[in-house]
């Protein structure tokens, strides 16, 4: 969980490469930019707001 850090710009291709990564949320930041198509390789991800 990344929520509430004032993380700003876009968010790193390196985070789609975390293939066990079951949840995510970055909620309360300034991130900007679009998701990557590579967001699909993320086949463990259960929950993403």
């Amino acid at each position: 969980m990344l929520d509430n850090n004032q993380l700003e710009g876009t968010i790193p291709e390196s985070l789609y490469k975390l293939r066990s990564l079951r949840q995510l949320s970055l909620d309360n930041n300034h991130i900007e930019g679009e998701l990557s198509y590579s967001l699909g390789n993320l086949t463990n991800l259960e929950c993403s707001r």
